[in-house]
């Protein structure tokens, strides 16, 4: 089967399946357009990374408190991110 489908629809088709199949996500916070989030871990310890792949910088609302490995800062409502630079 084959179909022609926009971004919208491709969006919401993958956010419905992670959905019903109960995915646990990386970050629970919005990301924006080229903003992802991957989890990590030793079995111990837990590693969130955030990649932007946009040419502006990003700002995540964030729902706990996140220690900036690059920085040292400490994210307490929101994150900036950097951008790539291009």
């Amino acid at each position: 089967m084959a179909s022609r489908n926009d971004d919208a629809f491709h969006t919401a088709f993958t956010a419905m399946l992670a959905k019903e199949l109960a995915l646990p996500r990386a970050l629970e916070a919005e990301l924006p357009t080229g903003v992802v989030a991957t989890r990590r871990t030793d079995g111990e310890w837990e590693w969130v990374f955030v990649q932007n792949y946009t040419d502006a910088e990003q700002t995540l609302a964030l729902t706990a408190v996140f220690h900036n490995a690059l920085s040292g800062e400490k994210g307490r409502n929101r994150a900036r991110t950097g951008s790539v630079g291009l």
